[in-house]
């Protein structure tokens, strides 16, 4: 097979590294099908820049701006409809594409002012130039403004194949698109990165003087970081260290170096200031890439995350792990390993009902390891496979 230009759409390679998880595992999966395929990457973080380069990707800006994105859309348009090379950095990237895949993720719905439009007017060129698009594995949906369903509409039309990672959302869109052809289960591809296996400055950390102790890991969240929620979370941890004798790590899987409000450091450091023997808990506040953090959320012995992606670094490191919920995506991604029980919706969230689910999950720690063993040995292969063949199909013409 001749060498192919593929396109990312919608990743990132630093600060989101629940997107930067997708990112690298999506790419892999190319190499394995393709080694030689040359790869881009579209992205709106400059210091993805460098990060490209050690994944020997290519980069490519994409504007931040909604003005920005539609001046892109409108040359687009004028490009494809003159028949015109387009200079613009990100369309001549699409241009020369022979295939596009989208990796965003969970921002195709309107559960965020403006997602649906910011994200449509990314895809608007792709369909311009009528270059084949993938959607990979995403949580899609809802639709609730006319807009919105008539530009998803559009887009899911348009895309080769869809393939969504849970089932709330893959029976949403079924019945939103009139059950079409093209969509398909399949998990999510961070669950296939790959964790970084070097010595981190962090391990002496996990070291235990007896068995009985527990290392629990707590990703917390700056988009939820309430008072009420940083109370909860400090209260937990005193009473996990004062009660139990184990140790918390309190580890970021989100950093903001640009408007620095996105920062899950922000909320974590309110929750270590709060909690009385600092000897017993250990903040991460350097910004690790996602293989490293997926090595240190791996070597814990229970996980309580409030973003996804640290779950899925989690779960498919056969950690038992209660997920902190504000999407239909954490209970999806969850009932396919049957955790669904440990499953906690942030605005019901209060201490007894997260201390009590801690008990539960301790308590049953290891029978839940041996069934998330079971299904990720059983999902690794069987979705691995299927985006291969996919790959493979579109690649081949």
């Amino acid at each position: 097979m001749k060498s192919k230009n593929i396109l990312l759409t919608g990743g990132a390679l630093s600060q989101n590294h629940g997107a930067e998880a997708m990112t690298i595992a999506s790419i892999q999966i190319i190499k394995d099908v393709l080694p030689q395929s040359n790869i881009f990457i579209t992205s709106k973080i400059d210091e993805d820049r460098k990060y490209a380069r050690n994944h020997n990707v290519e980069f490519i800006e994409y504007p931040r701006s909604i003005l920005g994105r539609l001046k892109i859309v409108l040359v687009g348009f004028i490009c494809a409809f003159l028949h015109l090379k387009p200079k613009n950095e990100f369309l001549s990237g699409i241009y020369k594409s022979d295939l596009i895949i989208d990796i965003t993720g969970d921002s195709f719905g309107d559960y965020k002012s403006l997602n649906v439009l910011s994200i449509g007017l990314r895809q608007l060129p792709i369909i311009f130039f009528n270059k084949p698009l993938i959607i990979f594995p995403q949580s899609l949906g809802p639709f609730i403004h006319f807009f919105s369903k008539i530009m998803a509409r559009i887009i899911f039309n348009y895309s080769k194949v869809i393939f969504i990672r849970e089932r709330i959302s893959l029976n949403y869109i079924r019945t939103f698109l009139n059950n079409p052809q093209n969509i398909f289960f399949c998990i999510d591809t961070a669950f296939f990165l790959e964790e970084n296996t070097e010595e981190t400055n962090y391990d002496k950390f996990y070291e235990k003087n007896n068995e009985s102790l527990l290392i629990i890991g707590i990703a917390a969240s700056q988009l939820i970081s309430s008072e009420k929620y940083i109370e909860i979370f400090s209260n937990l941890s005193n009473q996990i260290i004062n009660s139990y004798g184990h140790k918390i790590l309190l580890i970021p899987h989100v950093i903001d170096t640009i408007a620095y409000k996105n920062d899950d450091r922000i909320v974590l450091k309110k929750i270590y200031q709060n909690i009385h023997r600092k000897e017993k808990c250990l903040i991460i506040e350097e910004d690790l890439p996602a293989p490293i953090l997926k090595k240190l959320i791996g070597m814990c012995d229970i996980f309580i995350g409030s973003r996804m992606h640290s779950n899925i670094a989690a779960i498919s490191s056969n950690v038992p792990t209660i997920a902190i919920s504000n999407s239909h995506k954490f209970l999806g991604i969850m009932e396919l390993y049957e955790q669904g029980e440990y499953v906690l919706n942030v605005n019901n969230l209060d201490f007894n009902n997260l201390i009590n689910c801690f008990n539960k999950i301790c308590d049953l720690k290891d029978k839940i390891k041996e069934k998330l063993k079971y299904f990720n040995s059983k999902y690794q292969k069987q979705y691995r496979e299927l985006l291969q063949k996919s790959l493979k199909l579109f690649l081949r013409k």
